[in-house]
């Protein structure tokens, strides 16, 4: 399956039941595996889309310290969407209240975020771009887990034990509708 929320969401009738869904990007799931892999605990994927609920989980958890890890594209080209993600999550768990629209047009503007409008690259369809930036879609947090089958799955933590039909549900059909301050290291 291609690297695309989009590809994903644009086939509102794709039915994924019993199968296992892989994900691969180019540098986010072998981060994820690299940290799991090294013992870090917990592990958790961040976006734009899971932000509130990352911020909620890591403060419920009482973390001294957290470590934002933005691998940015290929895990070695600057990528201002994950270095703005990390800087996102970093004001929130300080209890500020970043300027998501802002945040949103600076992505949309820089040439890595233009390659979702440029009609030459079909593989970065423009879905993804309105997809990914979609500021809090899900309230769950994704954690990362050693898996004896897969090396890692990713498991939905939420106040709902239906996250994962929520999330499912949520990109099949896009169009439906306390602060601690913990130690941070931004890498």
């Amino acid at each position: 399956m291609p690297e695309s929320r989009g590809w994903i969401s644009a086939r509102n009738d794709a039915d994924l039941s019993g199968r296992v869904l892989v994900h691969r990007t180019s540098a986010g799931t072998q981060g994820l595996l690299a940290a799991v892999d090294a013992g870090a605990s917990p592990v958790l994927a961040g976006s734009f889309l899971t932000a509130a609920a990352i911020v909620r989980h890591l403060q419920r958890l009482g973390a001294d310290q957290i470590s934002l890890v933005a691998l940015c594209w290929n895990a070695s080209e600057p990528a201002p969407e994950d270095m703005l993600c990390a800087d996102y999550l970093h004001a929130t768990l300080f209890g500020k209240a970043p300027d998501f629209p802002v945040l949103r047009e600076r992505i949309r503007n820089d040439p890595s975020g233009q390659r979702f409008f440029d009609p030459e690259l079909p593989w970065f369809p423009m879905a993804d771009s309105d997809v990914c930036m979609d500021l809090e879609r899900f309230d769950a947090a994704v954690v990362a887990v050693e898996d004896e089958t897969f090396g890692m799955r990713l498991e939905a933590v939420s106040p709902t034990c239906k996250a994962w039909v929520t999330l499912r549900a949520a990109l099949l059909h896009p169009d439906e509708p306390e602060s601690r301050e913990p130690g941070l290291r931004k890498l």
